[in-house]
C-alpha cells in the first residue's frame, strides 16, 4: 500500500524574477497547509507516526515541529488528567 506524501514544492522559477511574489506566495500557502494537516491529523487521533509518513517526514522530530497544539486538545488533556486523578474513567 502506498502513502501519500504532501510533498513541499520546490521553486517554480526565479525567485527574483517577475511574478517572484506570486510563486513565494503559493509557496507559503503550500508550506502552511501541510502545518495545518499536521495539526488536524494530530486532533483527530491519528498517530504521530503516521502522520510523519503522510508528509514525508524521515525524522519525528521535524513532524513535532509542522503539528501544532489546539487549544481544545489541550482542555481535552487537562480534563482527562484530572478524571484520572479523580479516579474516574
Amino acid at each position: 500500500m502506498s502513502v501519500p506524501v504532501l510533498a513541499f514544492a520546490p521553486p517554480l522559477a526565479d525567485s527574483s524574477g517577475p511574478g517572484a511574489s506570486n510563486i513565494r506566495s503559493l509557496n507559503a500557502e503550500l508550506h502552511d497547509a501541510r502545518h495545518t494537516a499536521a495539526t488536524l491529523l494530530l486532533a483527530q487521533g491519528v498517530d504521530q507516526r503516521v502522520v510523519m509518513e503522510i508528509l514525508g517526514h524521515s525524522q519525528i522530530s521535524m513532524t513535532a515541529k509542522y503539528a501544532h497544539v489546539l487549544p481544545q486538545v489541550m482542555t481535552d488533556a487537562a480534563d482527562r488528567i484530572g478524571q484520572a486523578l479523580r479516579g474516574q474513567s
